[in-house]
């Protein structure tokens, strides 16, 4: 039997389906699997214990700025839904990521030093986080999502 969902090799008795597999195993062996996250709590107390007051400022920041918005997990990571994606962000090794980039000509200037290689924002964490400008470009997405409705981008 092969395997027709993503190689078309002979399926491994490993215990884990062709999904969990490629999610798990690189080509160098195996990799301990993460927890996936079932929500914003979970995902940030899986977080570095020095991120996690970090994350926690940015949910605090996020929240404020769309009370509205509906806080779940996408993509692994925290999102927050208003008539569409709102904002995702996620923590990594050296800095924590901010999602989508922005289009907003007025915060353009203001994001550059912070723009990673496909416009998405990486704040370093070896700089201080800039909440004020988390809280701009959340509220700046949220009139840019009732101007575009549910549909719009």
């Amino acid at each position: 039997m092969k395997c027709q969902s993503c190689c078309g090799t002979a399926p491994l008795n490993i215990g884990v389906s062709p999904r969990e597999f490629r999610y798990s195993y690189l080509p160098f062996g195996p990799v301990p699997a993460m927890p996936i996250p079932t929500s914003v709590d979970a995902y940030i107390a899986s977080s570095s214990p020095a991120v996690q007051p970090i994350l926690q400022r940015i949910r605090a920041t996020v929240r404020k700025a769309a009370p509205r918005a509906e806080e779940r997990i996408s993509y692994r990571i925290p999102a927050y839904f208003l008539g569409g994606a709102l904002v995702y962000f996620a923590a990594f090794k050296n800095h924590i990521g901010l999602y989508p980039p922005v289009r907003d000509k007025s915060l353009k200037s203001l994001v550059a030093p912070y723009a990673g290689p496909k416009g998405n924002l990486q704040f370093p964490l070896s700089e201080p986080i800039p909440y004020g400008l988390i809280r701009r470009i959340v509220r700046t997405r949220v009139k840019e999502r009732s101007k575009t409705g549910a549909r719009g981008r």
